[in-house]
């Protein structure tokens, strides 16, 4: 295949507007900045180059385009939205797409994007269509645009009792989608406007975007971002960090501002912009200069009133942490992030673990795909403690039937000591976990192996909602099993009862107490799952403690239960005791003489020969 000539070069960068909405973006389209100045040919920033990229990968590939963006304020997402949009209509003939915003005001500002693009765009689509109408002239009017090739473009506002209405669309702009208020009928509008173009994005002339700044941890948005995260479903998540723009910088003025500035940082007086936090995050993720977090102190005083929680919402450093800020962490991140670090050489081994109830034993056998995950062996002198979250079936998170179910979480915690070897005092370290959604009796047959194992140590269920059961089988098996005093309605005489109630006093006494521990680095914790939990759970509006929507917290509850307690009842592990038998025993029963009673399995091989 021969080179193709210059003539066939330059006819084809000519014709490149026409293929990559990049290509026409940074060379035919007009864009108007906030001071009101018309920018021809602009630059893309990293936000819109992501977003153009793809949008062109699924246009290569022949399917539909679905993409959230995660923008930040400013930075232009809402310019690239429409770009591509724009540039879809003229692609595709006859397409029908809309804008769709929380409010008039800014339905019209996203409007007039689309339509400075229309009126201004100099590439030539095609030399025998007629010119763009004149602003007011039918096809250029405030409510919608018509193109030259009929493909067409209008505007809607989310909640409105005709959004949606208006037919078939091969395209749409959800922007400000997680600021959309529901309707009097208490349903999402962008559930409701959907259904109207989602049946086009089954091919390629079909193009979704949905783009918003964070609106905390619940909604629409929110929940597609978190499964487009997880690679469920078919949008596509894109998402730039507020240090990664060119115009996140401001540049020193005066010699000697540098270092007085990078002086600045080391006074308690500054410790609430949290600029160390932010290097420590994320300076591994892309290179914070002085100059980035100059100009992310002149926002945080100039246009978040002073409020590092607003930037973090605004001007976000990761995907997760913009919903959050409007729900402050329970638990120290920076000890959730020294536990991830160590995660690497601190796995655990898969057991599978079977109680017998007529010898009181636990057969342990290591198992890929073993229903418990151990993270330090049973250690002689040692005090270990066991708890119960049992699940119900239903979801313990704010977000309703709708959202996942729980799940049994059965921890073994070790207590903190010092090893007499080397003097080193050793955290409170979780060793052994559970995770399941098994039948109820089983889970609590598997809380008994792993306390067996862990020397028949002290158990602590929780009874609220269906933790009576187990807990009348743990004390049927004859474990240690904690009481509590429980007054009778009737008589309001004090009785004892089996297993822990959880009330709102009981609740926020052992979070508080798991917390400040956990914050002081007493607690050592190498379990992604119980992370991931530790890592959303938030204090809400209300100053209530729980799990974002959507998320679990049913270890987090275990562990609070367990860290509380250990300390004061936990079991401490002694070495096994040979029982002594007289002479006239033996020769009565053999058996006695045999060690099945010290081993926590069968006989190996070894032994039965």
């Amino acid at each position: 295949m021969s080179e193709p000539t210059d003539d066939e070069v330059i006819a084809l960068l000519a014709d490149a507007p026409r293929r990559d909405v990049g290509a026409w973006f940074g060379s035919c389209a007009m864009i108007r900045l906030e001071t009101g100045e018309k920018v021809r040919a602009p630059v893309a920033n990293i936000l819109q180059q992501r977003v153009f990229e793809h949008y062109e990968e699924r246009q290569s590939l022949k399917k539909g385009c679905k993409i959230l963006i995660l923008k930040p304020r400013r930075k232009g997402a809402s310019t690239c939205s429409n770009a591509v949009m724009y540039h879809h209509n003229r692609r595709h003939d006859e397409t029908n797409g809309t804008i769709m915003a929380d409010k008039d005001g800014t339905s019209d500002e996203i409007y007039e994007i689309y339509r400075t693009y229309a009126e201004y765009d100099i590439f030539e689509w095609n030399p025998d269509e007629a010119p763009m109408p004149e602003r007011g002239r039918p096809g250029n009017s405030d409510e919608d645009i018509i193109l030259p090739n009929t493909s067409t473009m209008g505007k809607e506002t989310a909640g409105s009792a005709n959004a949606g209405r208006g037919g078939t669309r091969q395209n749409a702009n959800l922007t400000e989608c997680a600021f959309f208020q529901a309707t009097s009928q208490k349903k999402d509008p962008t559930l409701a406007f959907l259904p109207s173009v989602q049946a086009a994005t089954k091919s390629h002339r079909g193009v979704i975007i949905a783009d918003s700044t964070p609106n905390g941890p619940s909604g629409w948005f929110y929940e597609q971002c978190t499964m487009a995260k997880a690679g469920l479903g078919e949008w596509f998540l894109i998402f730039a960090a507020w240090f990664e723009f060119d115009t996140s910088l401001k540049e020193f003025e005066e010699p000697g501002e540098r270092e007085a500035f990078e002086a600045s940082m080391e006074i308690p007086e500054n410790a609430w912009f949290e600029e160390e936090r932010e290097l420590r995050l994320y300076g591994g993720i892309s290179p914070i200069t002085l100059e980035h977090l100059n100009w992310r102190r002149m926002i945080i005083v100039d246009e978040c009133g002073g409020s590092v929680k607003k930037f973090r919402q605004e001007y976000p450093s990761d995907s997760e942490e913009c919903f959050q800020a409007s729900s402050e962490k329970r638990f120290n991140e920076f000890q959730i992030k020294r536990c991830r670090d160590k995660l690497g050489s601190n796995q655990g081994n898969r057991f599978s673990m079977n109680y017998i109830e007529e010898s009181k034993s636990v057969a342990v056998h290591p198992d890929p795909k073993g229903e418990v995950i151990v993270y330090a062996e049973p250690r002689v002198g040692c005090r270990y403690m066991a708890s119960g979250d049992f699940c119900t079936g239903a979801d313990q998170q704010i977000g309703g039937k709708e959202s996942d179910p729980d799940y049994h979480s059965l921890k073994i915690w070790r207590d903190s000591y010092v090893d007499q070897s080397t003097g080193r005092h050793m955290n409170a370290k979780l060793v052994a976990h559970h995770r399941s959604r098994v039948d109820i009796d089983l889970a609590a047959m598997t809380l008994a192996a792993m306390s067996q194992y862990y020397g028949r140590c002290f158990i602590i269920p929780e009874v609220n909602n269906c933790g009576l059961e187990p807990t009348h089988l743990l004390c049927k098996l004859g474990f240690p099993v904690y009481q509590r005093s429980k007054r009778d309605e009737t008589t309001q005489q004090l009785n004892k009862a089996y297993g822990w109630s959880t009330d709102p006093i009981t609740r926020k006494t052992i979070i508080d107490h798991f917390a400040k521990r956990f914050r002081d680095g007493e607690l050592d914790v190498f379990d992604e799952v119980t992370l991931d939990e530790y890592n959303v759970f938030v204090v809400n509006k209300t100053g209530k403690p729980e799990a974002m929507a959507g998320k679990h917290d049913d270890t987090v509850l275990s562990d609070c239960i367990n860290v509380y307690n250990c300390p004061s009842l936990g079991t401490v592990l002694r070495e096994p005791r040979r029982q002594h038998f007289t002479l006239r025993q033996l020769m009565r029963n053999p058996r006695l003489n045999m060690p099945d009673g010290y081993a926590r399995g069968g006989l190996s091989k070894r032994k039965r020969r």
